[in-house]
């Protein structure tokens, strides 16, 4: 699963599972969102790296966020480093904006293009070819 998973009775954590809890306010009518990512127990050596890769890939797009840069520079600030550690970038999901409205039509797709675009930025990272 790569978002937003529905908490059941059958599925339940264990050891070597990584999990991302996704918490989201409103105020003033505004709404964001922020997640943080955790390792169950002891996981697999390919999983910690994915998520190693991931927080780097992150710490990249926000260094490549600047005023007057495009969304697209972050974009491709995060998916060449992704490619660059042999993962692939999930293209067939998007993030959202952040404002008065949360799940507008409009996403925000990960893909390494410099285009215009003015949105939050999430990315999906995985470790097949898709």
């Amino acid at each position: 699963m790569v978002c937003h998973g529905i908490p059941s009775t059958k599925d339940v954590l264990k050891e070597g599972d990584i999990i991302n809890v996704d918490s989201t306010v409103i105020v003033d009518g505004y709404y964001a969102d922020a997640s943080r990512m955790y390792l169950i127990g002891k996981v697999p050596a390919a999983a910690e790296r994915l998520v190693k890769v991931t927080k780097e890939c992150m710490e990249r797009g926000i260094a490549a966020a600047r005023p007057w840069h495009f969304l697209g520079d972050v974009s491709a600030a995060c998916g060449d480093w992704a490619h660059a550690n042999g993962y692939s970038v999930v293209t067939a999901l998007g993030g959202h904006g952040v404002g008065k409205d949360f799940h507008w039509s409009r996403t925000s797709r990960m893909r390494a293009s410099r285009a215009r675009g003015c949105s939050w930025c999430r990315a999906w990272y995985s470790q097949s070819s898709r």
